[in-house]
């Protein structure tokens, strides 16, 4: 399957959007594997895409703690190409609430 293709799609993440929701947890876990490697470049093309920027949050809870931490890490080094997409602001929000501990 290629993943670039799809991720860098405005369509085609609509597609891994459908597998990040109803696939199962093996499929969702190996598909957000693929899409934080490469530095990230996929994810981040995703989270500056219309029907993409909402899948980000459900890539990174089907990642493993230390993977999503890398990739959320990848994300925030990527601030400004975030910032300077309609999308990617609203991504940069939900990293930022992220790191905001959270009240007991």
């Amino acid at each position: 399957c290629d993943v670039r293709g799809f991720a860098t799609d405005p369509y085609g993440v609509a597609v891994i959007g459908v597998v990040l929701q109803h696939g199962s947890a093996f499929e969702q876990c190996e598909l957000s594997a693929a899409l934080v490697e490469q530095d990230g470049e996929l994810l981040l093309s995703m989270a500056c895409l219309r029907l993409g920027h909402g899948n980000i949050r459900r890539v990174l809870d089907a990642l493993s703690p230390e993977a999503n931490q890398k990739a959320m890490q990848r994300l925030r080094s990527q601030a400004n190409v975030l910032r300077a997409s309609r999308f990617g602001r609203q991504v940069l929000e939900l990293l930022q609430s992220e790191a905001q501990p959270q009240a007991p």
